[in-house]
């Protein structure tokens, strides 16, 4: 069973293109694997009914250092007691390079990252949020996933 963590916390547009990753990671690796999100507390709120979503993390303040945020403490200390197989991280902010440093994880893909570069022909922000994601699923799977 993979344990899968995802940091996205757009606003609520945002998240939604990012939920394109969710059956992917589960037709990729079945459906018992755990995916957890990081998200804003009024954008998570979408997967409170949402049983392919494990567990949510709410990140109040995106700038705040890690000693002094309690929500990216409670993060890095659930990934210290039971590693994630893959990180995926869809934000560019520099405010989350000590997070994602911090998490534990096997394989950390994604903005900021090992991401490759987004040809140019792909513009719609979809699109380029699956890119992020590209090389730990297969083609077929790829082309499945969606919002």
């Amino acid at each position: 069973m993979k344990k899968i963590l995802i940091i996205r916390c757009g606003a609520l547009g945002d998240l939604v293109y990012a939920t394109s990753i969710i059956d992917a990671l589960k037709y990729q690796f079945g459906n018992d694997t755990l995916i957890d999100f990081v998200s804003t507390p009024g954008t998570s709120g979408i997967f409170k009914v949402d049983p392919r979503v494990n567990h949510v993390f709410p990140l109040k303040h995106k700038k705040v250092p890690i000693w002094l945020s309690k929500d990216k403490q409670n993060i890095i200390n659930s990934s210290k007691k039971d590693k994630y197989d893959y990180l995926i991280n869809f934000e560019y902010g520099k405010q989350f390079t000590s997070l994602i440093s911090n998490i534990q994880a096997d394989k950390k893909v994604g903005a900021n990252l090992n991401m490759p570069t987004i040809p140019s022909h792909i513009t719609h922000s979809v699109e380029i949020t699956k890119y992020m994601f590209k090389d730990i699923v297969s083609d077929e799977v790829y082309q499945k996933s969606l919002p």
